[in-house]
């Protein structure tokens, strides 16, 4: 927790100037320093701990010294008398130190309120930055996929050119009919229609992960190349039972709520004092050093006990409980949550490194099989048929292993946010 808020601190402190290849690493640093929703939960610790200073401090004397200036003219009419007149112009000057010896132990429990709101806000902290570094990991890997998808679109296009100019040089000699050249250019046209779409989707995922770093669109974005090295880089998966182990041990969010049902039995505990009798100690010592020098010391013992208050205090326990009653079952709640999280970020980040193996093969044998029926059809063994399925057939084995990198990434990505894993800020695409 040190180390988040230190870390900020000194991002805070540097200029937001972004880098020129853009990392991952760079990008999250950016995002938290500059992004609302983090700032929004780091402001809300500061007013946390400050309240617990103030809730403690109700275990220390409280010193007030005072000055004031009296000057006071009174007339009094005597009946007979005439007129008496008073007049006061003195200064007066005190300090006084009282000291609450014991309230029934409500002092304690509002002191160990304000230290678990203090964990709380901790914990809501942390979530915080990791949904910033998730939502930017994301964002990033986003823009990165559809960069590669616009290459994918872009090499479909030189295809079918090659194509284009394979068909007519095969008419220009008599081995092709007319009619091929007309369907090799409609293939060309579409590939060309699917460029424009993929760099629409590229202009598309830069601004949102503009956004999700919180700067302006006028900033140059360039962003660092990750792909098949990072993502076969990956560490291997655990257990699934490692991983839930995890999840319930430091997840921000359900730590945050198993500290809320601690804070609530607390008002239950308080709630209790306040419905029956209430003993109030303190001690007070004055002392007054102008105009006449002297000292009182008090010192005070108060039973209380609320006899007939229209039943608040009785309801106000039952609130307290209920609420009690409810956050334990919130957790119970949670609970299933997180263990839902867990395993579904688990089998889709299994699931995406069985899809990018076979893909990567797919890929390799569509590779062989465009080749082969280009070569063909340059001898006029093949027909166009065959040289536009070969063609669409690779750009579908090079999408799908497009997307199943970036699909990898990501789901290691969740995978870590479902387990609330703290970004390491390592070099590189994973998160540790």
């Amino acid at each position: 927790m040190c180390v988040l808020l230190l870390a900020a601190t000194v991002w805070a402190q540097e200029d937001a100037q972004v880098p020129q290849p853009l990392t991952l690493k760079d990008a999250i640093r950016i995002a938290l320093q500059k992004h609302p929703s983090v700032a929004i939960a780091k402001n809300q610790l500061e007013q946390a701990r400050a309240r617990r200073v103030q809730a403690e401090a109700r275990y220390f004397p409280t010193l007030s010294p005072s000055v004031s200036y009296v000057n006071q003219q009174t007339r009094t009419a005597l009946p007979g008398f005439g007129t008496r007149i008073g007049k006061i112009d003195e200064t007066r000057s005190d300090i006084a130190l009282r000291q609450t010896v014991f309230d029934s132990g409500q002092r304690e429990i509002s002191a160990a309120q304000a230290r678990r709101s203090v964990e709380s806000a901790e914990q809501a902290y942390r979530d915080a930055v990791q949904q910033k570094v998730l939502s930017v990991t994301t964002a990033y890997y986003e823009l990165l996929r559809r960069m590669a998808l616009q290459k994918v679109a872009e090499a479909n296009v030189q295809r079918a050119q090659q194509t284009v100019d394979v068909v007519k040089a095969q008419v220009e000699v008599g081995v092709a009919a007319q009619k091929d050249v007309l369907q090799a250019e409609a293939e060309l046209a579409n590939a060309q229609v699917s460029l424009i779409q993929a760099r629409n989707q590229v202009r598309l995922a830069e601004a949102s992960l503009r956004n999700e770093l919180g700067i302006g669109q006028e900033m140059p974005l360039q962003v660092a190349e990750v792909g098949d090295r990072e993502a076969e880089q990956l560490p291997p998966l655990g257990s699934l039972d490692e991983y839930l182990r995890e999840a319930f041990a430091q997840r921000p969010d359900y730590q945050r709520q198993r500290v809320g049902s601690e804070i609530q039995r607390l008002s239950l505990r308080l709630a209790e004092i306040q419905s029956g009798i209430q003993v109030q100690s303190d001690f007070t010592y004055g002392r007054r050093i102008e105009p006449e020098p002297g000292d009182t010391r008090s010192f005070s013992i108060t039973a209380t006990y609320p006899l007939f208050d229209g039943g608040a205090a009785r309801a106000a326990v039952r609130e307290s409980r209920a609420g009690y009653d409810s956050a334990l079952q919130q957790l119970e709640q949670l609970k299933l949550t997180v263990r839902l999280d867990v395993e579904q970020a688990y089998l889709t980040r299994a699931e995406a490194q069985e899809r990018l193996n076979a893909a990567k093969k797919a890929l390799e044998a569509a590779q062989v099989n465009y080749q082969a029926a280009l070569e063909s059809r340059k001898e006029g063994v093949s027909s166009l048929i065959e040289v536009i399925n070969a063609q669409v057939a690779l750009v579908n084995a090079e999408t799908n292993y497009v997307q199943a990198i970036y699909d990898l990434l990501a789901a290691d990505a969740r995978l870590q946010r479902a387990i609330g894993r703290d970004y390491a800020f390592s070099e590189g695409g994973g998160q540790g």
